[in-house]
């Protein structure tokens, strides 16, 4: 559980949900708790989406962005809601008939509202479901710590009560290639954040792209080729770079995110996307 860095009481509960936390989708949804609101586990972070029209996403550790990164690039997850509240009613039942003590504020003894790190919108051959997925360090998992298995079983119990597939991820499970490479690009999907315009981005495209098709020639060179080419100098150098960015993480040139994007070396645009297996 998170710890909070203000007292709960039902009066705050109740002022939360009048604020639409928890609330709303895509660009529209309020998460329950940012990062001003907790004490987080390493570092926490704020990040416009992809899928959210730009929405920050308040994610309270390291392993939380890992999770997020690979969930933007998944083509399959239409939305993203993180910090997503669980109706405190509905544990405070599921915590008694399970006879487990409820989490409450250290100071104010007040039950406090719990929360799944993320509940996915998920595209599937069938149609539209939802996937709750909680992240967890392997070491939170190994260490002999009943009470933590206590929580998960509250919170395993209200998604199965909701019929939604609900698993615990973890760092190993996630694709470290992908994730580095997601890290490296995700800034540049947006072509406002990379001060390039339509026309620009139009034209880089044009000169780069049968060119990185050759397979000959480090990326780097190319771009700094193309910055040439096209007149990009002084404060615009660099342009043809990160549009190539900007290619990638817009899919626009496909490649395997399995393999990490290193300018000195050649880039490979393939016709397919890699798979990452099962992570929604």
């Amino acid at each position: 559980m998170a710890k909070h860095r203000w007292n709960i009481s039902k009066e705050s509960i109740e002022q939360r949900i009048k604020e639409g936390r928890g609330q709303g989708e895509g660009f529209n949804y309020r998460p329950w708790l940012t990062v001003l609101d907790v004490t987080s586990r390493g570092c926490s972070h704020i990040i416009a989406g992809w899928k959210t029209d730009g929405r920050d996403h308040h994610l309270l550790s390291d392993g939380e962005k890992y999770c997020f990164l690979v969930y933007e690039w998944s083509k399959c997850i239409l939305d993203i809601r993180e910090q997503f509240p669980l109706p405190l009613e509905k544990t405070l039942a599921i915590a008694e008939t399970a006879g487990i003590k409820h989490p409450v504020h250290p100071i104010t003894k007040h039950p406090v509202v719990m929360t799944t790190d993320f509940l996915l919108t998920v595209l599937t051959s069938e149609g539209i479901v939802y996937h709750a997925r909680t992240f967890k360090y392997p070491e939170e998992l190994n260490v002999r710590n009943t009470r933590v298995g206590q929580l998960f079983e509250i919170e395993r119990l209200y998604w199965q009560l909701a019929n939604i597939n609900w698993k615990i991820v973890t760092q190993p499970q996630l694709p470290g290639k992908l994730v580095d490479n997601m890290d490296h690009i995700h800034n540049f999907y947006n072509l406002k954040r990379i001060n390039l315009t339509n026309e620009d981005v139009t034209d880089i495209y044009d000169w780069l792209t049968p060119k990185v098709n050759a397979k000959d020639t480090p990326l780097r060179d190319l771009t700094r080729d193309c910055d040439k080419a096209l007149g990009f100098k002084g404060s615009e150098k660099g342009a043809s770079l990160r549009a190539a960015y900007h290619f990638i993480a817009n899919k626009r040139w496909n490649i395997d995110m399995n393999l990490l994007i290193e300018p000195c070396n050649i880039l490979s645009i393939i016709n397919t996307e890699g798979e990452y297996g099962d992570l929604s």
